[in-house]
């Protein structure tokens, strides 16, 4: 699919854009202009079959939905969100859901504290490892909230079992910080049972 000629300076919403295109195996957005982009739900949610995609050139300042944007993206092994600006971004549920052949995610670079949602949002991925900022959602636990200003931790997991909404996983901590292992899969809507801290 050539988007080369796409002129996309004046979009306000990207949602749905290649949004089940099954068979898409490649795709070069590199010369979108998403300054203006409000809305990118679902934007490429269902591509199964497409392996990477280069966002480097996206600009995310404006967008506040990020829902399900590379929702059942099956084969998508790589991608690198880091540089997304989400700071005015409220929804993100669902935005990684079924990504079964992502590796890993570096989330460290990303604002969401002020996310409303996490659920799913990483449902189904099978990651090897995960880089997030401690404060992830800015999470409540009991009548603690964590610090805004929270130092970054890794967090490696493997998915070992699952059915029944439950998973059996096996984590390793690049870092020792409070509450990590909670405060990690509570953010991607997996809180470890039994947990009422």
């Amino acid at each position: 699919l050539n988007v080369s000629s796409f002129d996309t300076k004046n979009v306000v919403h990207m949602r749905f854009m290649f949004s089940g295109c099954k068979n898409l195996k490649g795709l070069d957005v590199s010369n979108f202009d998403t300054g203006k982009v409000k809305d990118m739900r679902y934007m490429f949610g269902s591509c199964k079959v497409l392996p990477y995609l280069d966002l480097t050139n996206f600009d995310t300042g404006n967008v506040t939905d990020m829902e399900g944007m590379f929702y059942n993206c099956e084969q998508l092994e790589k991608i690198d969100v880091s540089h997304f600006n989400t700071d005015n971004v409220t929804l993100i549920d669902d935005i990684f859901y079924g990504c079964v052949a992502l590796e890993g995610l570096d989330l460290s670079g990303l604002d969401l504290s002020g996310i409303k949602n996490h659920s799913d949002m990483l449902l189904g991925c099978k990651l090897k490892w995960l880089n997030a900022p401690q404060n992830i959602g800015s999470i409540k636990l009991s009548n603690e909230l964590f610090d805004e200003n929270g130092k970054s931790a890794g967090t490696h997991f493997r998915v070992i079992d699952e059915g029944n909404k439950r998973s059996l996983i096996a984590l390793r901590l690049d870092t020792g910080r409070t509450h990590q292992i909670r405060v990690h899969m509570a953010a991607i809507g997996c809180p470890v049972i039994g947990d009422y801290l």
